[in-house]
């Protein structure tokens, strides 16, 4: 399921949600209005996980930080609203322990039992792109310097 912040904010106000993982937002520095209560309500919840490149209000909350490479330390790819896929390439390497977030998530999958052997970001896109439909057919070759549009998004 998919929740809004306010049906979460709600499920973590009546005790449902035991733990929750963040990854890059900032929910907690959130004006009122844009986070539906959120923010507030994050301090009621038990375990606080947070993955992300900065210092912010949420990652204060977390038990855990998960410190993750920002975009100039990592390589991948973006999309952007109109649908323009890029690769990203890294600019530099991230300080010692730093990771990129696919690597994060890789190792947090294998610690809870399952089996990702990813070498790159590009094999992780490979299988974004057999698996879901707006990617497929989709490489880093075809994607290249200039980008390809992902399928069913339209140029504004």
């Amino acid at each position: 399921d998919v929740w809004s912040l306010s049906e979460l904010k709600d499920a973590i106000l009546a005790g449902e949600i035991g733990a929750i993982y963040i990854s890059y937002h900032d929910i907690v520095g959130l004006p009122e209005e844009l986070s539906a209560g959120c923010g507030g309500a994050i301090g009621h919840v038990p375990l606080v996980i947070y993955q992300g490149t900065n210092c912010c209000q949420t990652s204060e909350k977390a038990q855990i930080v998960l410190p993750a490479a920002a975009f100039a330390e990592r390589e991948g790819t973006v999309t952007n609203f109109e649908g323009l896929v890029q690769i990203q390439r890294k600019a530099f390497e991230p300080v010692c322990g730093v990771l990129p977030g696919w690597e994060i998530m890789q190792r947090l999958g294998v610690a809870l039992g399952g089996s990702y052997a990813f070498e790159s970001a590009e094999e992780v896109f490979t299988e974004l792109a057999q698996k879901e439909p707006a990617f497929a057919g989709l490489s880093y070759r075809k994607i290249g310097s200039g980008g390809c549009r992902a399928k069913g998004v339209k140029s504004q």
